[in-house]
């Protein structure tokens, strides 16, 4: 799982570039395990349909959870969480 904070004054352009290189990596991690397992690679395409085993083991091998939490979210989370 990757935790995603944005800070409210982050610029759009570099919050964008970075939720592609996150895609693009994801994207590249399951093609890589496609081509070892199944001999052909993991396509992230609209207008393209995987063979549904070769999808359903790359996606459990790495499975794409981004959470992305604002400032208040990291506030409410922080005054949740017990102190030790």
């Amino acid at each position: 799982m990757i935790e995603l904070h944005v800070d409210d004054a982050s610029n759009y352009e570099t919050y964008v570039s970075l939720m592609d290189i996150l895609y693009s990596t994801f994207i590249e991690l399951r093609s890589k395990a496609a081509r070892e397992r199944f001999g052909r690679p993991y396509k992230f395409d609209a207008d393209f349909e995987n063979d549904p085993e070769l999808e359903k083991y790359v996606r459990k091998l790495y499975p794409m959870n981004i959470i992305q939490l604002s400032d208040e979210d990291w506030e409410y989370l922080e005054l949740k969480t017990p102190t030790k």
